[in-house]
């Protein structure tokens, strides 16, 4: 089976990477089937086309011109174009309808007109899109189809003992509130690596690096990475994280690594109800970020129930959403 895949997405410093990466999960299972990914952008930053390379061209539009959208796609005539943006919805769909099927990835209850739409919020059930979609549209909804990427699922099986702990310090591909840096600084001010091991990973985005390089480079107990696609084997590497509510958040739960857990953007709202809830991991304020005795006491009190975070994680996010997704998509161009 050869078919072309058209993806509709954003990547940049204010929506971040995670759009990206999570449809980069699934373009190996699409592209093993036999699908030809083009990428459509309406911003993608030039330090991100290196992880882009799947992709066999990319398009750009403008965001306000459905109709300037609607010929690139009928230009390129794809079997199925794939949304995953938060800034267009219904009236871009409806304007290729005609031209290609369309699958929606989305998490915000929005409107669309599409004929396969998944969304892998916790404990949603599909009820959440009753009359904002079409009556035929096929829904995959819930956190069994988070898309987990390989690798992930098998981390705790690998992960080693270790007297002292190692926790990773990661806030997303771009950082839009400067996380990372704000917490580094904590640590180096507490002098909490006394106590721990820790790992930044700054995305390839990350305004910040610079600076975190900078300030770790004299103390051996806190290693700067700049960006990496080895993200299971950094996260095999460490016990414990501090980190965002966005892709990342079902990735570290699903490898068994518990979190200090962070709203940084306006979608990740109402995420510490949500950590509560799931009995995963702590959260934590950004402006607790900037008090170091209080990033201390939050690791410490997290260390202490370590075991019930992590299985609480693992039990939620097994990793098989990648596959339940993928095969949907492929029986969609059937």
């Amino acid at each position: 089976m050869t078919k072309k895949l058209c993806v509709v997405l954003k990547a940049d410093h204010v929506i971040g990477t995670g759009h990206l990466m999570r449809v980069k999960g699934l373009l190996q299972p699409l592209i093993g089937a036999g699908f030809t990914p083009y990428l459509i952008t309406d911003s993608l930053e030039d330090s991100l086309l290196p992880i882009c390379t799947e992709y066999k061209e990319i398009f750009y539009f403008k965001s306000g011109d459905p109709e300037g959208f609607a010929s690139l796609v009928r230009t390129l005539a794809p079997d199925i174009t794939l949304f995953d943006h938060y800034f267009i919805g219904r009236e871009f769909e409806s304007a290729i309808e005609n031209l290609t099927k369309i699958a929606v990835i989305d998490d915000l209850e929005r409107e669309h007109d599409c004929a396969l739409l998944t969304d892998s919020g916790f404990f949603k059930t599909g009820d959440e899109y009753k009359g904002k979609v079409p009556k035929s549209c096929r829904l995959l909804c819930g956190e069994r189809y988070s898309l987990i990427r390989d690798g992930f699922s098998e981390i705790a099986k690998k992960r080693p003992y270790r007297a002292r702990l190692r926790v990773l310090i990661n806030y997303g591909g771009a950082d839009p509130a400067h996380a990372c840096l704000k917490a580094l600084t904590s640590v180096i001010k507490g002098r909490i690596y006394e106590k721990y091991d820790f790992i930044v990973l700054s995305g390839i985005s990350n305004p910040d690096h610079e600076k975190l390089s900078d300030l770790a480079k004299e103390i051996p107990q806190i290693e700067v990475i700049r960006n990496s696609l080895k993200v299971p084997e950094i996260f095999t590497r460490c016990d414990m994280a501090m980190g965002a509510l966005g892709g990342m958040f079902k990735e570290r739960m699903c490898a068994g690594l518990p979190a200090l857990n962070t709203v940084i953007a306006d979608n990740q709202k109402g995420g510490e109800a949500l950590v509560e809830k799931l009995k995963c991991g702590l959260s934590l304020s950004l402006e607790d970020l900037c008090h170091p005795e209080r990033v201390a006491k939050a690791l410490s009190a997290l260390e202490g129930d370590l075991a019930f975070y992590r299985q609480n994680g693992m039990r939620f996010i097994e990793g098989r959403g990648i596959g339940l997704v993928s095969r949907a998509i492929i029986e969609l161009a059937l």
